[in-house]
């Protein structure tokens, strides 16, 4: 009796990891970090162009982020990041530097987090691939480091 019941245990615990296993290994994968610098687009050639690319979004329904951007705006953003140096700013300094648009009722999917809470990033996202760039600030409150997510 003791022996069926370790036995029915075991088996039990194997079917549990095997479906933890496989759920594992089959979900999609989530934000990658990589190196700010890390990118096939390069640098911006044209940065007053980017900063205004950057910010293009789709037509259409909203998600919870904000509008979709398009996929030009994603390799546009990644371009700026690479090019411009903002650690050392204010969050209104860098607000202003990458000319962040405040357009009623269609906002895009700029500024995420609050930088009062040491943080602020700035999610630039297709239908089917982004980056997200998470500002950290300091006790002074300027940007420390700026951490570089894809997203997929």
């Amino acid at each position: 009796m003791i022996r069926h019941e370790r036995l029915r245990r075991l088996g039990s615990g194997l079917a549990i990891a095997t479906v933890v296993a496989v759920v594992y290994w089959t979900s999609p994968p989530g934000p990658e970090l990589l190196p700010l610098q890390y990118d096939p687009d390069g640098t911006a050639d044209d940065l007053d162009r980017d900063l205004k690319l950057m910010w293009e979004t789709q037509p259409g329904e909203a998600d919870p982020h904000g509008p979709p951007s398009t996929e030009r705006a994603v390799d546009a953003a990644s371009r700026v990041f690479n090019t411009l140096d903002i650690r050392g700013m204010a969050a209104d300094d860098v607000g202003r530097r990458l000319r962040a648009p405040a357009t009623p009722g269609r906002v895009p999917q700029g500024v995420t987090v609050p930088a009062s809470a040491g943080l602020m990033a700035y999610r630039f996202q297709s239908d089917t691939r982004g980056w997200l760039f998470r500002l950290r600030f300091s006790v002074r409150e300027r940007v420390e480091a700026v951490d570089r997510y894809r997203l997929r």
